[in-house]
Order: C-alpha cells, then sequence, then structure tokens
C-alpha cells in the first residue's frame, strides 16, 4: 500500500465523489459495452488533449479524472453482478 496523508477537505471529497459515483452506478442501467465504449472515447480525447495541451493542462486533467470514474463504474458493475 502507498502512505500518503489527506486533509479533512481531501477526504470528504473523496468520500463524497464515492457516494455519487455509487449513486449513478445504481441509476445506471447501460450495458458493460457501453460504459467500454465511453472509456474508449474519452481514452482517445484524453490522448488527444495529452498531446496538444500537455499532460499536466487543467483540460488533460479533467479528462482524466473523467476517465478514471468511468473505468471505476465499469470494475464496480462487474463486481457487483
Amino acid at each position: 500500500w502507498l502512505s500518503f496523508t489527506l486533509s479533512m477537505e481531501e477526504k470528504y471529497m473523496f468520500i463524497s465523489q464515492r457516494r455519487f459515483i455509487s449513486m449513478q452506478i445504481a441509476k445506471d442501467s447501460s450495458s458493460d459495452s457501453r460504459i467500454l465504449s465511453s472509456i474508449e472515447t474519452k481514452r482517445k480525447e484524453l490522448i488527444l488533449l495529452g498531446s496538444k495541451t500537455g499532460l499536466k493542462s487543467s483540460e488533460t486533467l479533467k479528462c482524466s479524472k473523467e476517465l478514471d470514474k468511468l473505468i471505476y463504474i465499469y470494475q464496480f458493475k462487474r463486481i457487483k453482478d
């Protein structure tokens, strides 16, 4: 395990984000193929943004977080099913 310390605000944000994603998963009736298609589209967008604006740009980081959420949703659904 990696060891790191989160501030109270970061912990709250993490918990809030996790609850939001869980609620989205519960509402989402999408098939695995639809989620995988979204992941692939977002991955291509991330590669394009990274090459155009740089890996540390705010747009690239935002896109990366969105991709992470999609992957998390897919993994959560696979475990749940």
